[in-house]
């Protein structure tokens, strides 16, 4: 099966890394010990991510809609597993993982254009997701 993630949270500056960056490298972690299928990760930055993933450098500038989407056209993936509502336009069943949803749960300690923000980019990962 081909199998492909978004792992641009994993930046090359370890300071520079977000919550996403580690559960991105947890769940990258865990596939690595399942080795039977094809791994693709896609990132903007300059670091390798551990075999037996293939690391996609794609350009940063529209890096999700543009790029990774491009990718996905000409070498289609099966399964996408989109990280914080970022997916490309696949064919591939993509499973979202999200912790967005804070703001949602909790709105009185977010701006109302953030709540909104955040329930269009989860509407959006939902109706997409499995």
């Amino acid at each position: 099966m081909r199998i492909a993630l978004d792992a641009a949270a994993l930046h090359d500056d370890p300071a520079q890394r977000f919550g996403t960056a580690t559960f991105s490298q947890q769940l990258i972690n865990a596939l690595s010990q399942f080795g039977k299928h094809t791994y693709r990760a896609y990132t903007f930055h300059t670091q390798q991510v551990a075999p037996p993933m293939r690391t996609v450098h794609l350009p940063k500038r529209a890096y999700m809609r543009i790029a990774t989407s491009a990718y996905e056209l000409v070498s289609p993936s099966q399964i996408y597993l989109a990280f914080n509502q970022a997916f490309p336009l696949t064919r591939a069943r993509v499973f979202g993982f999200s912790h967005g949803a804070a703001a949602l749960l909790y709105p009185a300690y977010y701006s109302t254009a953030e709540v909104n923000r955040q329930k269009s980019q989860l509407d959006r990962m939902f109706a997409h997701s499995e």
